[in-house]
Protein backbone atom coordinates (compact mmCIF):
# COMPACT_ATOMS: atom_id res chain seq x y z
CA UNK A 1 0.00 0.00 0.00
CA UNK A 2 2.83 2.40 0.87
CA UNK A 3 4.64 1.64 -2.39
CA UNK A 4 1.43 2.16 -4.34
CA UNK A 5 0.93 5.60 -2.77
CA UNK A 6 4.53 6.56 -3.52
CA UNK A 7 4.22 5.51 -7.16
CA UNK A 8 0.95 7.36 -7.59
CA UNK A 9 2.27 10.51 -5.90
CA UNK A 10 5.64 10.50 -7.67
CA UNK A 11 4.42 9.65 -11.14
CA UNK A 12 0.90 10.97 -11.50
CA UNK A 13 0.61 13.94 -9.16
CA UNK A 14 -3.14 13.65 -8.89
CA UNK A 15 -3.80 13.17 -12.59
CA UNK A 16 -6.34 10.66 -13.69
CA UNK A 17 -5.93 7.92 -16.25
CA UNK A 18 -8.36 7.99 -19.16
CA UNK A 19 -9.08 5.07 -21.41
CA UNK A 20 -11.48 4.06 -24.13
CA UNK A 21 -12.96 0.93 -25.61
CA UNK A 22 -13.28 1.23 -29.36
CA UNK A 23 -15.37 -1.09 -31.47
CA UNK A 24 -15.54 -1.05 -35.25
CA UNK A 25 -18.50 -3.12 -36.38
CA UNK A 26 -18.43 -4.10 -40.06
CA UNK A 27 -22.18 -4.70 -40.24
CA UNK A 28 -25.36 -2.78 -40.96
CA UNK A 29 -26.32 -2.41 -37.31
CA UNK A 30 -27.98 0.54 -35.61
CA UNK A 31 -27.95 0.54 -31.82
CA UNK A 32 -28.68 4.26 -31.54
CA UNK A 33 -32.45 3.86 -31.29
CA UNK A 34 -32.12 1.52 -28.31
CA UNK A 35 -29.55 3.78 -26.64
CA UNK A 36 -31.85 6.80 -27.13
CA UNK A 37 -34.48 5.00 -25.03
CA UNK A 38 -31.99 4.47 -22.20
CA UNK A 39 -29.77 7.56 -22.05
CA UNK A 40 -29.82 11.30 -22.59
CA UNK A 41 -27.89 12.13 -25.74
CA UNK A 42 -26.33 14.96 -27.71
CA UNK A 43 -25.71 15.10 -31.43
CA UNK A 44 -22.28 16.44 -32.39
CA UNK A 45 -20.73 17.44 -35.70
CA UNK A 46 -17.08 16.59 -35.09
CA UNK A 47 -15.36 13.88 -33.07
CA UNK A 48 -13.09 16.58 -31.63
CA UNK A 49 -16.09 17.79 -29.60
CA UNK A 50 -15.71 14.68 -27.43
CA UNK A 51 -12.82 16.33 -25.58
CA UNK A 52 -15.22 18.79 -23.93
CA UNK A 53 -17.97 16.25 -23.36
CA UNK A 54 -15.60 13.75 -21.75
CA UNK A 55 -14.87 16.19 -18.93
CA UNK A 56 -18.45 15.81 -17.71
CA UNK A 57 -18.25 12.08 -17.04
CA UNK A 58 -18.55 8.76 -18.82
CA UNK A 59 -20.19 8.57 -22.20
CA UNK A 60 -20.90 6.26 -25.11
CA UNK A 61 -20.08 7.63 -28.54
CA UNK A 62 -21.79 6.13 -31.59
CA UNK A 63 -21.11 7.09 -35.18
CA UNK A 64 -24.10 5.24 -36.58
CA UNK A 65 -25.00 3.93 -40.02
CA UNK A 66 -26.96 7.08 -40.85
CA UNK A 67 -23.83 9.18 -40.28
CA UNK A 68 -25.08 10.74 -37.04
CA UNK A 69 -22.48 11.27 -34.33
CA UNK A 70 -24.25 10.73 -31.02
CA UNK A 71 -22.93 11.04 -27.48
CA UNK A 72 -24.91 9.30 -24.74
CA UNK A 73 -24.49 10.23 -21.06
CA UNK A 74 -23.56 6.90 -19.52
CA UNK A 75 -22.26 7.23 -16.00
CA UNK A 76 -23.82 3.89 -15.16
CA UNK A 77 -23.79 1.29 -17.90
CA UNK A 78 -23.51 -2.49 -17.78
CA UNK A 79 -20.33 -4.12 -18.97
CA UNK A 80 -20.37 -4.95 -22.70
CA UNK A 81 -23.62 -3.05 -23.16
CA UNK A 82 -23.10 -2.12 -26.81
CA UNK A 83 -21.89 -5.64 -27.61
CA UNK A 84 -25.16 -7.00 -26.19
CA UNK A 85 -27.16 -4.54 -28.30
CA UNK A 86 -25.22 -5.45 -31.45
CA UNK A 87 -25.70 -9.17 -30.80
CA UNK A 88 -29.45 -8.62 -30.35
CA UNK A 89 -29.63 -6.55 -33.53
CA UNK A 90 -27.78 -9.28 -35.48
CA UNK A 91 -30.10 -11.91 -34.00
CA UNK A 92 -27.27 -13.76 -32.23
CA UNK A 93 -27.89 -12.88 -28.57
CA UNK A 94 -25.75 -15.83 -27.44
CA UNK A 95 -22.70 -13.92 -28.71
CA UNK A 96 -23.42 -10.86 -26.57
CA UNK A 97 -21.31 -11.83 -23.57
CA UNK A 98 -17.60 -11.79 -24.34
CA UNK A 99 -16.81 -13.98 -21.33
CA UNK A 100 -19.10 -16.72 -22.59
CA UNK A 101 -18.45 -16.21 -26.30
CA UNK A 102 -15.05 -14.59 -26.95
CA UNK A 103 -15.32 -15.23 -30.71
CA UNK A 104 -12.02 -17.06 -31.14
CA UNK A 105 -13.05 -18.55 -34.48
CA UNK A 106 -13.94 -15.14 -35.86
CA UNK A 107 -10.70 -13.64 -34.54
CA UNK A 108 -8.61 -16.39 -36.12
CA UNK A 109 -10.49 -16.11 -39.43
CA UNK A 110 -9.91 -12.35 -39.46
CA UNK A 111 -6.21 -12.79 -38.73
CA UNK A 112 -5.89 -15.35 -41.54
CA UNK A 113 -7.77 -13.11 -43.97
CA UNK A 114 -5.78 -10.02 -43.10
CA UNK A 115 -2.53 -11.98 -43.24
CA UNK A 116 -3.39 -13.29 -46.73
CA UNK A 117 -4.34 -9.81 -47.93
CA UNK A 118 -1.17 -8.33 -46.47
CA UNK A 119 0.98 -11.04 -48.06
CA UNK A 120 -0.74 -10.56 -51.41
CA UNK A 121 -0.04 -6.81 -51.30
CA UNK A 122 3.55 -7.52 -50.26
CA UNK A 123 4.00 -9.96 -53.16
CA UNK A 124 2.44 -7.47 -55.60
CA UNK A 125 4.77 -4.76 -54.33
CA UNK A 126 7.78 -7.05 -54.72
CA UNK A 127 6.77 -7.83 -58.32
CA UNK A 128 6.57 -4.14 -59.13
CA UNK A 129 9.90 -3.44 -57.44
CA UNK A 130 11.46 -6.40 -59.29
CA UNK A 131 10.26 -5.04 -62.66
CA UNK A 132 11.66 -1.60 -61.88
CA UNK A 133 15.10 -3.05 -61.22
CA UNK A 134 15.41 -4.56 -64.72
Amino acid sequence: EKLRKEIMNDNYNGCCVDHAHIHAVPAQVNVSNELKKEFKFTKIKKVSELAKIGKNGNYLYVDDISGDKLVFEANSVRSQHIRYLIAEELNVPEKGDWYIYPGEQEINATIRKLSKEKMKKFEETMLVVGKDER
